[in-house]
């Protein structure tokens, strides 16, 4: 089998697909999987329990398994369907993933969704890591993340920091862990998608993270009119659970309890700010240069910035 040294979400990756093209190397995993052509393990015709997934990228999704979702033991076998494109299938608690292409399926298809949302599928339900749907860029050496509804400007945003000359650990969806005190952000992969073209992992970024990293801020994006002031706001209390809460990805019954536990703790550690985003992208450099400022005035190291033209 071939070994291309493929990394994302802290996982190295062995398969005979060409992921490199799409994917870091990198020293540094937590986890290893291989991807392979299908054939040893139940299909999703076998499995007698399914849930129909939210639609993404004008594809129906489906995923399926031989109990109910709420739970799961070692050995459980799964399936994640993409209709027409490709099916996913493994077992619980082993790091071998095989897929079978579609009607439409081909090799590019497969890392787009292998890659973008099949591997924070199965990295959740294994239960790896809990994601947030978020930006994560390196701001004077530490981790800041943008949280917002969706089309609240978080990829435009992120954008902006990378083409700027900061670090990119996440564009989209960032896995985190606890390790001692500190909560982590994980390197996602080296792409960034700051339009919304379907089934494209988007540009490569020149400078990618590829060991994680303590979470430093999270800042939730607030649009407000074009001509409002850039303001910043720390929420504390419940209020953070309720900011915070909507971003979490794959919402799973069983994983519930666990994520609760988790989010207490990832609120009593890492500082919440809420920024007002003026709704005028002209200004988006005046906004750079604030989160900049706001940084190094609550703990970053180094200056504000002022944005390349």
């Amino acid at each position: 089998m071939a070994d291309f040294a493929a990394l994302a979400y802290g996982a190295a990756i062995h398969s005979q697909v060409a992921l490199r093209e799409h994917l870091a190397g990198g020293e540094y995993a937590r986890h290893e999987l291989s991807l392979v052509k299908g054939g040893g393990q139940p299909t999703h015709r076998e499995l007698a329990h399914s849930s129909s997934l939210l639609s993404s990228h004008g594809r129906d999704l489906w995923l399926f398994s031989d109990r109910e979702m709420g739970l799961r033991k070692s050995g459980q076998p799964w399936a994640f369907k993409v209709l027409d494109v490709v099916t996913f299938r493994w077992l619980t608690g082993r790091p071998v993933v095989e897929y079978e292409l579609g009607k439409e399926g081909d090799e590019r298809l497969l890392a787009f969704w292998f890659i973008h949302i099949f591997l924070p599928l199965y990295l959740t339900l294994e239960e790896n890591y809990d994601f947030l749907h978020a930006g994560a860029v390196e701001v004077d050496g530490r981790v800041v993340m943008f949280v917002a509804p969706s089309t609240g400007g978080k990829s435009t945003l992120t954008e902006y920091f990378v083409r700027q000359g900061h670090a990119l650990l996440a564009d989209d969806k960032v896995a985190t862990y606890v390790e001692g005190a500190r909560f982590m952000a994980v390197p996602s992969h080296a792409n960034y998608r700051p339009y919304r073209r379907a089934e494209d992992l988007g540009f490569r970024a020149e400078d990618f993270r590829d060991t994680p990293q303590a979470i430093h801020a999270i800042y939730a994006l607030q649009r407000v009119a074009a001509e409002e002031d850039v303001r910043f706001r720390e929420i504390k209390g419940f209020r953070k659970f309720d900011r915070l809460m909507p971003n979490y990805i794959f919402g799973f019954t069983h994983l519930r309890r666990k994520r609760l536990e988790y989010l207490a703790g990832l609120v009593n550690r890492v500082p919440l700010y809420e920024v007002d985003i003026p709704h005028d992208i002209t200004r988006l450099g005046e906004v750079y240069g604030a989160i900049c400022q706001h940084q190094s005035q609550s703990g970053g190291v180094g200056k504000s910035r002022e944005p390349v033209a």
